[in-house]
């Protein structure tokens, strides 16, 4: 029985390496605005059906990965789990992640914080001394509204007072034929869609290089 419990976590280890590469390969290829998903989170949680724990240690998993393949063999290796991986991730670069990822290997997540701590310390708090303020002098006119809050509205007898209305977001549109390509400005060539698959789209229509580069120019401006 036990035996049979090490080689089922074995092969579990190797599905998981290759989920991390699937999940890699998707959001480089960028196929889960495909499935009709915003981003690779929410394709994790609606169309894979992970919860939200699971789909944020994959996805940093899987996004330090493509830039430290190491972590795909030691995930398949099982010398490290996805929770130290993710505990590592503001730690990483390209000189350090080796050493640090196999220093992290076969440790718990304690001990990972542990390690954290000891090669990459925070500064103290420098002490500060504040001075508090001054209670402010009660007048007739603030005791009357303390003793009897209902008389100014207060939101403990008006709490529709404190309803919170978000501000209208507006997304932009997109004309399903573009104007390069002889669209018109109807209602009947517009679409709303999310930033994602509005760039999607334009990708679609005028090459991934060339909506990168619009991209990169605007924002340098």
């Amino acid at each position: 029985m036990q035996r049979q419990l090490a080689q089922l976590l074995t092969s579990g280890a190797r599905t998981e390496a290759r989920i991390l590469a699937h999940l890699a390969s998707i959001e480089e290829r960028r196929l889960h605005l495909r499935s009709g998903c915003s981003s690779l989170f929410a394709y994790c949680v609606e169309r894979l059906g992970l919860s939200e724990n699971q789909a944020f240690h994959r996805l940093t998993a899987a996004r330090l990965a493509r830039r430290f393949p190491l972590i795909f063999r030691l995930v398949e290796q099982r010398k490290i789990h996805l929770t130290g991986v993710c505990l590592l991730r503001d730690c990483l670069n390209e000189d350090n992640h080796a050493a640090l990822l196999n220093e992290a290997c076969g440790k718990t997540k304690l001990q990972v914080l542990e390690l954290i701590a000891r090669r990459h310390p925070r500064p103290d708090l420098p002490s500060t001394i504040r001075k508090l303020p001054a209670p402010a002098a009660a007048t007739p006119a603030t005791a009357m509204r303390s003793k009897n809050p209902a008389a100014t509205g207060s939101p403990r007898t008006a709490p529709e007072a404190q309803a919170y209305v978000p501000p209208s977001v507006e997304a932009p549109p997109f004309r399903a034929r573009p104007w390069a390509r002889s669209g018109g400005s109807g209602s009947e060539n517009l679409k709303l869609l999310c930033a994602a698959h509005n760039r999607l789209l334009a990708e679609r229509d005028f090459g991934r290089e060339k909506i990168a580069n619009s991209i990169h120019f605007a924002r340098a401006k």
